[in-house]
């Protein structure tokens, strides 16, 4: 019983540690796209982040998961998505991620 018990766990890790090292990851490139930015304004953010894509090449992230928002006089970047993992049989495992990275503001 309890073999069978930590098989089911070890299988649940095994699906669900990849989506969440992905997210991770995402997260680690949109931090890499605020401190990376060339100029201000939300396109200069906007690009940066296309390019942090185009060299990572997430499979279940797109950019458009990811917004550039005004918060009080700066930027942030707001990451919302849900993605969805297949476990056993008919059962799965929905995971929705949410993070806000600020955008640091240029020195003058």
């Amino acid at each position: 019983m309890a073999l069978g018990f930590g098989a089911l766990v070890a299988l649940a890790l095994v699906r669900v540690g990849p989506v969440y090292l992905e997210y991770y990851t995402v997260e680690k490139a949109v931090e890499s796209a605020a401190h990376s930015l060339r100029g201000p304004g939300r396109e200069a953010a906007e690009r940066a982040l296309v390019h942090q894509f185009q060299v990572n090449e997430f499979s279940g992230v797109h950019v458009r998961d990811i917004k550039v928002l005004r918060r009080g006089r700066g930027l942030v970047y707001v990451i919302d998505y849900t993605q969805r993992t297949p476990y056993l049989g008919n059962m799965g495992f929905w995971m929705h991620f949410h993070a806000t990275v600020p955008i640091p503001r240029p020195e003058r």
